[in-house]
């Protein structure tokens, strides 16, 4: 049985809007007991990890809503290397160079504190093979949800620059295709409901929309059959109300939301995961690389109004969620968020307890209390005063684990 107490901390449950202080929590096998202020935790015995959090922030671990885990690095690369030159070099190596990118990326990005992704579309399921070895206890890392492979029409989104999405036609198709998907063992369903920025300016355009109701309501139905959620790629107004009436539940991107659509997300509990750090991105680095029709067509027809679509959405009392993309950064998406509209205490829920809700798992993590995982993250500073306090990172827990090089590798001693 293993125990750990942490205290001396100020504690933020992700429950409410500020911090318990001069408190911690005990965990039994990586299972969160109790929270408590100082006074009240148990006495620890010998068998017991005390850490001492020495007056840090603790927060829940972070929840990274939508990753294509084997090119994340890619977000590190300097400002002149833009999506579309860089993205098809990395997806056009086999699976095993690519494997490895996704294995260090998903470490580098759990010793930054987030301890949940979910990988929404991964050429050959990579994604999906990272978290079967690391539920085998092949290697250790984060809790891993995988879409497997995205499903797009022909000539749709992800079928251009970055290989994600497996091309099927018509209801049949599509069902056939889902039911594949769910046979290898995928968390969620990924479909292409419009165009998007990958293939632009050559292939393809957000405001285009791909999927009919038909073809997505008939892979809602399939994976509901078998309890797993489905997620669509939306650029257009259009493509997020074919999505929401096919019944899917969760809307990736939605740069060109309108009030009825923010709307209907809202009458069907349909969450929303716009990544505006990544379309942000996207934008930046081609304006940085040379500025052109396209660099201003994002700033103006896809930056500008995914801005006020969030603030609509958020008014509305849309579940809006992190996650980055490809390009993004949690703590910069935190941060948008913020400027747009969202209290500082509602921006790091979007990052915990709410994302956890629209991921199907706030069972078990998203807030710190008795039954969730101890997985947790040490801050030195205060988020609830500045964001950028997330970049200061002095320890990270997974399932009452430290996450170091030796627990990340697994081998045997």
């Amino acid at each position: 049985m293993a125990k750990l107490i942490v205290h001396n901390a100020r504690v933020f449950t992700g429950i409410n809007n500020d911090y318990l202080e001069r408190s911690g929590f005990f965990a039994v096998d990586g299972i969160i007991q109790a929270v408590a202020p100082d006074s009240k935790l148990p006495t620890p015995d010998d068998e017991t990890t005390v850490v001492d959090a020495s007056g840090a922030v603790i927060i829940p671990g972070l929840i990274n809503c939508h990753v294509h885990i084997s090119r994340r690095h890619i977000h590190r690369y300097p400002l002149d290397r833009t999506f579309r030159g860089v993205v098809p070099g990395i997806e056009s190596q086999n699976s095993a160079q690519r494997i490895l990118f996704a294995m260090k990326n998903a470490w580098h990005e759990l010793m930054e504190g987030t301890t949940v992704f979910r990988d929404t579309g991964s050429r050959h399921q990579v994604s999906l093979e990272l978290r079967k070895a690391i539920s085998s206890g092949k290697i250790n890392g984060p809790w891993m949800l995988s879409c497997g492979e995205g499903i797009a029409m022909t000539g749709g989104h992800g079928t251009h620059r970055d290989y994600t999405a497996i091309e099927a036609d018509g209801v049949d198709a599509v069902r056939k295709e889902v039911r594949n998907q769910l046979r290898s063992g995928v968390d969620w369903i990924k479909l292409m409901a419009s165009g998007g920025l990958g293939g632009m300016p050559e292939s393809e355009d957000p405001r285009w929309c791909e999927y009919s109701i038909e073809e997505m309501a008939v892979a809602v139905e399939e994976a509901h059959k078998r309890w797993k959620k489905v997620c669509t790629h939306c650029g257009s107004a259009e493509s997020v109300k074919n999505s929401v009436k096919a019944g899917v539940d969760s809307i990736e991107h939605g740069m060109l939301l309108d009030e009825e659509a923010v709307a209907m997300m809202k009458d069907t509990d349909t969450s929303y995961v716009p990544t505006l750090h990544c379309i942000y991105s996207v934008y930046a680095r081609e304006e940085y690389t040379a500025k052109s029709e396209f660099s201003e067509f994002l700033k103006t027809e896809v930056c500008a109004p995914h801005r006020e679509g969030v603030k609509m959405a958020y008014e509305a009392g849309v579940v809006t969620v992190t996650g980055t993309d490809t390009l993004g950064n949690m703590v910069e998406e935190m941060k948008m968020l913020e400027d747009i509209c969202f209290t500082r205490d509602e921006a790091l829920r979007a990052a915990t307890k709410q994302a956890a809700c629209a991921m199907g798992i706030d069972d078990k993590v998203g807030t710190l209390e008795a039954g969730k995982l101890a997985d947790f993250v040490l801050i030195d500073g205060s988020p609830l005063d500045s964001l950028d306090a997330l970049y200061n990172v002095k320890s990270v827990y997974k399932t009452g684990n430290r996450v170091t090089y030796d627990w990340l590798v697994n081998l045997p001693l």
